[in-house]
């Protein structure tokens, strides 16, 4: 009996050694795992001080690896960025804040992972920025201005047209006389219309114009021949054309009529026979 009962203590003794192994391997092991989670997390929350005044942004990348942890892996797109000069002053900050003053007013990213920043070409926010530039250019080059035209005596003159000397941009006056157009600042725009003397007018400075056309009474008085009579060109509705002198020259041709044929491209005659009678 007492021989069970010793061994029976002898083997409680045995397992209560055990068990404080046991614990002594447990804590060990929660001990490294405690270690190896602070060690990977401590890039992420280490903080950094810099000082650096008027430097290249390569200059910058290096203090900060001299001075943590931390590696940095350059893009082929982003090496032309990194002549760029920067100020930092940073006291006990966290790498993310370092990294948008350092690149801030230039076209580049950057990610960080672990000990790892990345720096790359950041197409989006460039793509995204470079149309509203644009858009703001040209619409500071631009002015609107308004007008009207009439003639001598005050009455509106209808599709008067209106351009922009050296460009094709242009309009028409609407059946009051009035006009808006879109033009470049200290532009000059051209107002024309049958009948009337053409004018350019000199937009700087003024927005709002009063164009009056006058007539061009030269061409409005001139005669034209129209086969069976004359009339002032003023009344004639159709298309005129004019032949000079200088078309017959040189034309072997038999009368009149012949030379006539091919010196105007409205002009068509017919010869039946050599009778020019018939034509």
């Amino acid at each position: 009996m007492e021989e069970i009962i010793k061994s029976k203590q002898i083997a409680c003794k045995k397992c209560d050694r055990i068990l404080r192994i046991m614990k002594v391997f447990s804590l060990l092991f929660f001990f490294c795992i405690l270690s190896m989670s602070a060690e990977n997390v401590y890039p992420q929350q280490k903080e950094l001080s810099l000082d650096l005044r008027n430097v290249t942004i390569t200059k910058a990348i290096s203090e900060i690896e001299k001075t943590s942890d931390y590696v940095f892996l350059i893009t082929d797109e982003a090496q032309l960025e990194l002549n760029k000069r920067t100020s930092v002053r940073a006291n006990k900050e966290s790498i993310q804040n370092i990294l948008e003053t350092i690149l801030k007013g230039t076209d580049l990213g950057y990610s960080v992972v672990e000990r790892q920043v990345s720096i790359y070409k950041d197409t989006d926010s460039k793509a995204s920025e470079k149309p509203v530039t644009v858009t703001e250019e040209i619409a500071q080059q631009k002015k609107s201005i308004t007008g009207r035209v009439t003639d001598n005596e005050g009455v509106p003159i209808i599709g008067a047209n209106i351009v922009e000397v050296g460009t094709t941009n242009g309009t028409v006056t609407d059946v009051d006389g009035n006009f808006s157009l879109s033009v470049e600042e200290g532009a000059t725009i051209r107002i024309s219309y049958i009948g009337y003397i053409e004018q350019t007018v000199n937009t700087s400075g003024n927005n709002t114009f009063h164009i009056v056309l006058l007539e061009d009474t030269k061409a409005l008085d001139e005669l034209v021949v129209i086969g069976y009579g004359t009339r002032q060109r003023k009344s004639i509705t159709g298309a005129v054309d004019q032949v000079n002198a200088e078309m017959f020259e040189d034309r072997p041709v038999s009368n009149a009529l012949q030379a006539l044929q091919g010196a105007s491209a409205n002009l068509i005659i017919q010869q039946k026979n050599m009778n020019p009678n018939d034509n």
